[in-house]
């Protein structure tokens, strides 16, 4: 999977408690980062990061749509964000969109501490202007 030739960015990632150490590995054919992933107060997930290079080849790459759902299956789906969960942010004088996600309901304990891994599949638009996309309290 690693050696794939679709695959442009890998990010490992670690973290450790008391009782066991998780490593993340994320695939992605477009450079995104995930910077944090956190349980909100309300039960929620809140996910924040970038889009390090918002054009690709000429297209103007825009973030609409997240889930969070099983890796081997993912049919079974424990939060989805649409543009009014999501807020993008253009870095002035750079081609990065920083973003945030916030993913509601009380799915936090089904997300976090698991066995079974869990997956964030992120949605682009790739199609259009992706400054159309209306996110946040606009959408």
């Amino acid at each position: 999977m690693l050696r794939d030739a679709k695959f442009s960015h890998l990010g490992i990632g670690l973290a450790m408690d008391t009782h066991k150490v998780l490593i993340v590995e994320i695939l992605t054919a477009r450079p995104f980062t995930v910077d944090e992933v956190l349980p909100t107060e309300e039960g929620g997930v809140h996910i924040r990061g970038q889009i390090l290079d918002f054009t690709l080849k000429d297209k103007d790459i825009g973030l609409y749509a997240a889930k969070i759902c099983l890796k081997d299956n993912n049919k079974k789906v424990f939060g989805e964000a649409a543009p009014a969960d999501i807020n993008v942010e253009e870095v002035p004088g750079k081609r990065i969109r920083k973003f945030e996600i916030s993913f509601k309901g009380n799915i936090a304990e089904e997300v976090f501490n698991q066995a079974d891994a869990r997956v964030l599949e992120l949605y682009v638009r790739t199609q259009g202007n992706a400054k159309n996309i209306k996110y946040g309290a606009k959408a």
